[in-house]
């Protein structure tokens, strides 16, 4: 009877003290495991980024193989006109849009059916708002309904745009995932952007870098002149999309594409909401969808959300916070990612490489323009 005694002293379980102690154990190890699961998770999140820009990089390559150029940033036909900005209704609205380079790729991304509906609603007739029907019409032509309160179409997925597509998104980028926006860029070269209407009157880096011949020592690039990167602002008839060969400084010494973080700039946040909150032209639209970036901006630059801060220079739309905003592209056209220390570029021999966040600025800017005819200093 004693040794029974014993036994049932012993299934009675543990004493507090002792589940206490066995409690702060493991929660030594979750505290201890937790940073090792992070990292493994954004090293997943990188390399998923890293296989979106190579793949879009691979479908620039085959579209010039097609075309003989690469593919438009953004596509208008004929160029700015003074047909636009007519409502967002039906048949038009926005100049001539014939889509961004997102639209232009489709099929070399295993999208070809997609292309075909959008193309079906005129692509490559001058004066045709190819986009703006895209939104508002089903594949089969028929025009969709208006939301009453947004005047926007009234449902997602009922038209034949906007579409979300797995490579548009960075994982590592924890923005509304129902957003039809994409991280990808365009590398503009050097720009300085003193003229745009998203500009706050803060220019903190345009004065340093935008007049090489005037630096110490001098360098072979302006903001100044066209576009100097691989892709324009916009390319219409008598404004064609650039060559690979056009980068004389190498392919391997010129970035192609790079990332951004969805709310801190103007173009990529506006618009970015399906329908019916947003118009639905998003990442599709020949303005939003492939925004350029340029290379006198640092990496990871520091940009306020625009959804704190919306349409605005500041929270309080004054001009306290403009070197921060997103609305000001002279400081939110910078590329930057939500990587630990740098961002992911796809350049234009086809190649991805992670840039750290503190590369030199003159580097930076000599993997951005093409044709400055200076040596990279390596390893960037």
């Amino acid at each position: 009877m004693p040794r029974l005694k014993k036994i049932r002293s012993w299934l009675m379980g543990f004493t507090l003290i002792e589940l206490l102690v066995v409690i702060a154990i493991i929660a030594v190890l979750v505290g201890l495991l937790l940073p090792a699961v992070q990292k493994v998770r954004e090293a997943a999140n990188r390399m998923k980024c890293q296989n979106n820009l190579k793949q879009l990089a691979l479908a620039c390559h085959n579209y010039q193989d097609s075309f003989g150029y690469l593919p438009p940033s953004g596509y208008q036909n004929p160029a700015w006109t003074s047909n636009g900005n007519a409502g967002w209704t039906g048949n038009g609205g926005w100049q001539s849009d014939q889509g961004s380079f997102n639209l232009y790729v489709l099929p070399y991304m295993e999208q070809t059916p997609l292309y075909n509906q959008v193309a079906n609603f005129g692509l490559g007739t001058p004066l045709v708002d190819v986009i703006t029907k895209a939104t508002w019409h089903d594949a089969n032509g028929n025009l969709v309904a208006a939301d009453p309160n947004s005047g926007n179409p009234a449902a997602y997925g009922l038209a034949v745009l906007p579409r979300r597509l797995p490579y548009h998104r960075c994982p590592s980028d924890p923005w509304d995932a129902s957003s039809i926006s994409c991280n990808y860029v365009g590398n503009g070269g050097i720009v300085d952007y003193n003229g745009s209407w998203a500009n706050c009157n803060a220019n903190p880096f345009s004065p340093l870098y935008c007049t090489g011949s005037a630096m110490t020592p001098p360098h072979n690039w302006t903001c100044y002149g066209p576009e100097n990167g691989m892709f324009a602002y916009v390319n219409d008839p008598t404004y064609p999309p650039n060559k690979i060969a056009s980068a004389t400084d190498g392919s391997s010494n010129t970035i192609l594409l790079g990332e951004d973080i969805i709310d801190r700039h103007e173009y990529l946040y506006e618009n970015s909401s399906p329908p019916p909150g947003g118009n639905g032209r998003g990442t599709w639209t020949m303005d939003n969808g492939f925004q350029l970036h340029v290379g006198q901006i640092p990496i990871n630059y520091p940009i306020t959300s625009e959804s704190l801060e919306p349409y605005a220079c500041a929270p309080d739309g004054s001009q306290s916070d403009a070197a921060h905003a997103a609305l000001n592209l002279q400081v939110s056209a910078g590329y930057k990612s939500y990587h630990t220390g740098g961002a992911n570029f796809a350049f234009v021999d086809g190649s991805v490489h992670f840039i750290n966040e503190n590369c030199d600025q003159i580097t930076l800017i000599q993997l951005c323009v093409r044709y400055d005819g200076e040596v990279v200093k390596l390893p960037f």
